[in-house]
């Protein structure tokens, strides 16, 4: 459980879209009890995780209970499996220099699709393997008791590389 005290306006909502084409994050944040104080603000910060330094930030005002702005972040570092790159995003609601609120979240640019039956992370193929069975027996749904059944799964295994 966590108690954390805030300003007559607060942070309700936070959703972070980190958008590879276009190379930015797009935020949206609803504000509760916005129609308090008169001049509303957000700061936006991110920053790869482990690293000090902020390579993109913003400040926007804040009309009515939302607010919808995007950060550019040049040339950002890609996720994938082999190189899970990940960014701190700072959201804090301002009035004035007074700060009512904060938040961080993660996130990561990635983009995944598909060509034929190939699936594509950040444009490059990605293969996956596994059965999918969770080495259960059908009829039971406990572990599978039959020899038979385990080597036919073991080679389709083998099979797949």
């Amino acid at each position: 459980v966590e108690l954390t005290a805030s300003g007559g306006s607060f942070i309700e909502t936070c959703d972070i879209l980190a958008d590879v084409d276009s190379e930015s994050l797009r935020v949206k944040v609803k504000i509760g009890d916005a129609a308090k104080p008169s001049a509303l603000a957000i700061r936006i910060a991110a920053r790869p995780v482990g690293d000090g330094a902020s390579t993109a930030s913003l400040e926007e005002p804040v009309t009515g209970g939302e607010a919808e702005i995007t950060l550019p972040v040049p040339s950002p570092g890609l996720w994938s499996p082999d190189a899970p790159d990940l960014y701190r995003v700072d959201v804090e609601l301002l009035t004035g220099d007074e700060s009512l609120d904060a938040m961080s979240e993660r996130t990561g640019f990635v983009k995944l699709s598909s060509k034929g039956r190939l699936f594509l992370i950040n444009g490059e193929p990605y293969y996956m393997r596994g059965s999918g069975d969770f080495i259960s027996c059908p009829e039971t749904g406990c572990p599978d008791t039959d020899r038979e059944r385990w080597r036919r799964q073991l080679r389709a295994l083998r099979g797949y590389g």
